[in-house]
């Protein structure tokens, strides 16, 4: 890693995911991570079509995930949830994981 992408690795560690600002623990596929779980809060409804869906995205350091797969279309227990994989990403260091599942 060069580094710059070095010292953005330790600003995202440093504040992205510090605890006292935006990450909490959470379990990832039965492993306790720091990471920062974004989600929809509420679910998209559609009535109409007797559909409901949840998004959430996950940020952790990618080395904290080192050896797990996330593929698109797989699936993952995030905190208990079983959710489906749309993408798994790795950027500046970091996994981003965006998930949905029905409801």
């Amino acid at each position: 890693m060069s580094a710059f992408g070095d010292m953005v690795a330790k600003d995202v560690e440093a504040v992205f995911l510090d605890p006292d600002f935006f990450a909490s623990d959470h379990q990832i596929a039965g492993r306790i991570v720091r990471c920062v779980v974004e989600s929809d809060g509420e679910a998209r409804k559609r009535p109409e079509l007797g559909l409901s869906s949840a998004h959430a995205t996950v940020h952790a350091m990618s080395a904290d995930l080192a050896d797990m797969e996330f593929p698109a279309g797989g699936t993952v227990l995030v905190d208990g949830d079983v959710w489906v994989v749309d993408s798994c990403d790795i950027e500046a260091g970091m996994t981003v994981i965006s998930l949905s599942r029905n409801e």
